[in-house]
């Protein structure tokens, strides 16, 4: 994914094998590729193991993977560079692993402590924005029985004054694509409830049709 040549500012230039498809990679005008200047990003990552992220037995304690390994990798790869930061990150392609494997990691631990359900252990938090003031824990589109941005066309800033129900000033796209002759996948206008159940253990017909390689596809 490309060599972090170093050069003593805040960020590097990405360097690729001239064969490399990456090589060249160019996003909205911007190239090359930012990343941060200290980390070796050809030696080991400062992430923690995936046994100590997958251990905890309640959402509650899982949480704590947003920060580590999820944000740590942001950090890691990026610094200053794009991956350090929300609104740039995307423009990396490491970007796209990188959530691959967080979507891996949560589907994984819920295969190992069977958290498919509607309790406390299994998801948080429950209900729908804003909650009550105890449960306002979390972004519009955090709980589970929100529409998640951008299938649900909504956008701008809360006209409530809440700072956590803000949506970005725009909304592609339209809805979540149906797939084509088979009922997989979720609705026009997902809740982050409808993804929980993904093989499908309360309802067989709630099942969203994938797995991960290292996570058995039943029971």
């Amino acid at each position: 994914m490309g060599a972090n040549q170093g050069g003593g500012g805040p960020w590097a230039s990405v360097v690729f094998a001239p064969a490399n498809p990456l090589n060249g990679w160019t996003i909205t005008t911007l190239t090359p590729i930012r990343r941060g200047s200290n980390a070796n990003h050809l030696g080991a990552s400062g992430v923690q193991f995936e046994e100590d992220t997958l251990a905890p037995e309640t959402y509650l304690e899982f949480l704590d993977y947003e920060g580590d390994p999820h944000g740590s990798a942001h950090v890691w790869i990026g610094g200053n560079g794009w991956m350090g930061s929300v609104p740039t990150a995307v423009r990396d392609p490491v970007f796209f692993l990188l959530h691959c494997n967080v979507d891996r990691l949560w589907a994984k631990w819920q295969w190992l402590h069977d958290r498919f359900g509607e309790t406390e252990a299994d998801y948080l938090p429950p209900g729908a924005f804003p909650g009550v003031p105890a449960e306002d824990l979390a972004h519009k589109g955090h709980y589970r029985n929100d529409t998640m941005w951008p299938w649900n066309g909504e956008s701008g800033r809360d006209p409530g004054g809440d700072f956590n129900g803000n949506r970005p000033a725009t909304a592609p796209g339209g809805a979540f694509p149906t797939a084509a002759l088979f009922r997989l996948g979720p609705p026009e206008r997902p809740t982050p409830g409808d993804m929980i159940d993904y093989f499908g253990r309360s309802d067989p017909e709630k099942a969203l049709g994938f797995c991960y390689d290292d996570t058995p596809y039943g029971p």
